[in-house]
């Protein structure tokens, strides 16, 4: 089963919803995590316009000043869905696959992007980490890194960087390594 997440930085342009859509479908991708979609609402026709026909089910959470949308879809022919908790900054989904009895739960998110939010925000994570009783993963854009060193810019995030690490540490995850480039965002001029 694949799980396919991604920032896409706005889908209103039909050449980003073909891309998208070239992109799902792509692979057995079974549950695909969007971030940052920038659309109003999330109707049966956008979905497939996105996704494809077998994409039909979808947890979102809309956008707040046009930043910080969600939005989950999967296939129906592999994985059942439903939602689970909506937060500011966080988009919770069950999922169970339709050829086992495995369950689990997915955590779309878009992150905060300063400090004081940051900390608000790890603290409701380590909320939901005690509501749940079967295998969680967390994915998205959490906008802060691990190390500096992470960073393409030498814009310093030691507080933030710091604050995300004890989260890590504190609740037993692990963070999946980048194996393919440098950054996970690039703007495509580099």
């Amino acid at each position: 089963m694949l799980i396919l997440f991604w920032n896409v930085r706005g889908l209103d342009l039909p050449s980003k919803k073909c891309l998208a859509k070239e992109t799902i479908n792509k692979g057995d991708t079974a549950i695909v995590c969007l971030q940052e979609a920038k659309l109003s609402h999330y109707s049966p026709s956008i979905l497939r316009s996105i996704c494809g026909k077998n994409y039909q089910g979808h947890h979102a959470l809309e956008a707040v000043r046009s930043t910080g949308d969600l939005l989950t879809v999967w296939n129906l022919n592999e994985t059942e869905g439903r939602p689970f908790h909506r937060g500011r900054f966080s988009l919770s989904t069950e999922f169970s696959l339709r050829n086992s009895a495995s369950k689990f739960i997915i955590t779309n998110i878009y992150g905060p992007h300063d400090l004081l939010s940051h900390a608000e925000f790890f603290l409701k994570l380590h909320d939901l980490n005690r509501s749940i009783i079967m295998p969680w993963a967390l994915i998205g854009d959490f906008n802060v890194t691990t190390f500096n060193s992470d960073r393409s810019s030498a814009t310093k995030g030691t507080r933030s960087s710091q604050a995300f690490n004890d989260f890590i540490f504190m609740q037993g995850l692990l963070e999946i390594n980048l194996t393919s480039r440098r950054f996970t965002w690039s703007n495509f001029r580099e």
